[in-house]
This record gives structure tokens, sequence and C-alpha cells, in this order.
């Protein structure tokens, strides 16, 4: 009866339990979607913080509630040796009165089992407790290699030379980018266009470093790409996706990413993005929860969104890849962005489209076709 007294802080600790849990999944769930956005920033430790500060969460109302099942479980069982003990007393006292028979005391042993048995069910108790850390050390990701081995780029004047360069997915019968020779000088201005499955994004994911299998040969400062270091590849290259991933935050935390940004930065990157106004109008403006996935947002407010992260870290980059991201935006908005972009001197610029706007054509060194 004793354990029942307990059953609705039982109750309430597995309803916790149960509610992080699912805190638990749909947080690391996110940040997985993310990856290609937090490995092109440069920021994969968000990832391994992100999960192992979830799973200190969980792990915290798990004790807790590991601690009340114990506390109940052991409470019956202290209850059951009190009893048991006073029975035990209670025949020896008898037997020595001579008011039952001797033989009565064999009760005993079985008496005896049954506590010791009791105290036995503590161990396992104990072993459990110890046995949860465990399961949350597994989420103690390790750091990816960083490549120590490989080589560094050494200069931010960084050309990027293809040479029947190709690349096929796996199971695929045929090439996704055609063999393609091409030298991209320091802060060129190129324009890629062509048909969808021409290998336009292809092309770009090679040069992140996001397909690594390639075929041919991709050098930059003359050195093959699968022998640069991660590390330092992602700190000259910044890769802008067609379609970004927005983290279950606020739009200062989809922003930052884990960094530190003043609100003059943030309202600056905003505004050079056309997304001031939208922010601005926000209940909490930059302190807004922008939902699951960004379901406050429309398809061409996460380009924005997307495209304010890239202005608020182009000063440590030379190399911005732009993958169809600004397809979304309306033309006036997306002729006003890339010009921004593209009038940047010290910048090293791809864009991928469909089709190129005829009004900035001309701020383009080079027009590829696929």
């Amino acid at each position: 009866m004793a354990p029942q007294l307990f059953q609705k802080m039982l109750q309430k600790s597995n309803l916790r339990t149960t509610h992080e849990n699912e805190s638990f999944m749909n947080h690391v769930s996110d940040l997985l979607q993310g990856f290609p956005t937090l490995y092109s920033y440069g920021l994969l430790g968000n990832l391994v913080t992100g999960v192992q500060a979830a799973g200190a969460r969980l792990m915290h109302i798990k004790l807790k509630q590991v601690k009340a099942e114990q506390l109940a479980g052991n409470t019956g069982g202290f209850f059951n040796i009190i009893g048991q003990l006073v029975i035990t007393a209670w025949t020896g006292f008898l037997a020595f009165r001579r008011l039952i028979p001797i033989g009565a005391i064999n009760s005993t042993y079985s008496l005896s089992y049954n506590i010791l048995n009791s105290i036995a069910a503590f161990g396992p108790t104990l072993t459990e407790m110890r046995a949860l850390q465990p399961v949350f050390d597994k989420y103690q990701f390790a750091q990816a290699d960083d490549g120590r081995h490989k080589q560094q780029l050494q200069s931010s004047e960084t050309a990027i030379t293809l040479d029947h360069l190709s690349y096929r997915y796996a199971g695929a019968q045929q090439d996704a980018l055609a063999p393609i020779s091409l030298t991209i000088q320091p802060h060129a201005k190129i324009a890629i266009q062509g048909p969808s499955g021409a290998g336009k994004s292809t092309l770009l994911g090679v040069i992140a470093g996001k397909l690594p299998d390639y075929q041919g040969s991709i050098k930059l400062q003359n050195i093959e790409l699968n022998q640069l270091a991660p590390s330092s590849l992602i700190s000259r290259v910044l890769y802008v996706d067609q379609a970004p991933h927005i983290f279950n935050g606020t739009v200062r935390e989809n922003l930052e990413l884990g960094k530190t940004y003043s609100d003059e930065q943030l309202s600056d990157a905003l505004a050079k993005a056309d997304l001031l106004a939208d922010v601005n109008r926000m209940p909490q403006a930059l302190d807004t929860l922008v939902g699951e996935s960004g379901k406050m947002f429309s398809g061409g407010q996460r380009q924005r969104l997307a495209l304010t992260r890239a202005f608020l870290r182009m000063d440590k980059r030379s190399i911005m890849l732009f993958d169809e991201s600004t397809n979304s935006l309306s033309k006036e908005s997306a002729i006003q962005i890339e010009n921004t972009f593209l009038s940047i001197a010290q910048l090293t610029v791809i864009f991928v489209s469909h089709q190129i706007h005829a009004e900035n054509s001309s701020l383009f060194s080079k027009i590829i076709t696929l």
C-alpha cells in the first residue's frame, strides 16, 4: 500500500518525462534537418552543443523520474522489512514464552529469505540509476575530424580551377554534372545558368565541399579540394541554399546561429536582404518565434533570412556561392540583393540561376551555360 501514496507524484513525473522526450526528439530532428545550413556556416559545433543541452535536460527529468520510482519502491520495501522483522521478533518471543512450539521458528527462515530478498532489491535499484548515464553518453558526439593532417588555404586570394570535373550520384546511370574545365580567378563574378538537371547545383555542391567523391579535379590555390581541411574550406567558402532550413527558435537565433551580433548589425543585414520591414512588423521583432521549420515565413522570407545570414558573415569569406538563392523573391528585390553582392570587389561570387536578369548581367565577369 505504501507505494500507492506516491501515485500522483509518479504520474506527474512520468508525464514530465514524456513531454521532455518529445521535446528532445523534436529538437534533435530540427538540428539534423539543419545540418546542411550548419555545415555551410562552419557551425557543426552547434549540432553537438544543441544535442548535449537537450540531452542534459532530458537526463535531469529522467533522473527525477527514477528517483520518484525508487522512493516509492524503497518505501514499500522498508515497510515490508519492518513488518517482517516485527513478525520474526514476535514469533521468537512467543517461542521463548513457550506459547508456541519451538518448531514455529522454522517460519523465520522463510521470513528471513523475504527480508534479504527485499534488501537485495536495493542493489538493482542502484544499478539502474547508475546505468542511466550511458544512455545519454551516446549523445556526447565527438567533433568531426577537422582534417588536421590535411592542407590549409594560406591566402584570401583563392583561384578555383576545374579540370574535367564531373559528378555522378551513387546508383545513377549518368553524370549529374558532365565534365567541365574552367578557371575562376579571385574576385570574379560568375553566373551559371541552364535548365533543371544540368548540374548547376551539383557544381556548387562540389565547390562547397558537400560532394567530396567527385571525378576529375578541382583545386583551390592549386590544392586539390579533397586534400583541404574541411575547416579551412568552410572558412573561405559560404554556400547559400535555395531551400534554407529555418530552426525552431526566434528570428534572432536563426540569424546568429550561436554567434553574437548587435541589434544594429542584425538590422543592417536584414535591411540589405530586404527583410527588415517584415521583421519589425512581427509581434516581438527579432525575438519573435518563427514556429516549427519557420512556418511563419513565406518562401521568399525564408530566402531573405538565409541571405541575411550571408550578409552577417561575408566579411570573413572570400567565395560566395548562391544556389537559386533569390528565385522566390520579386524581380526588383532579387536584383537589388544580387547587385549588393556583385558590387563587393574583394568577393568571388558564383550565382546559379535558371535565368540571369538582363538588368544586372553586365556586372558578371563571365556567364556560363551548362
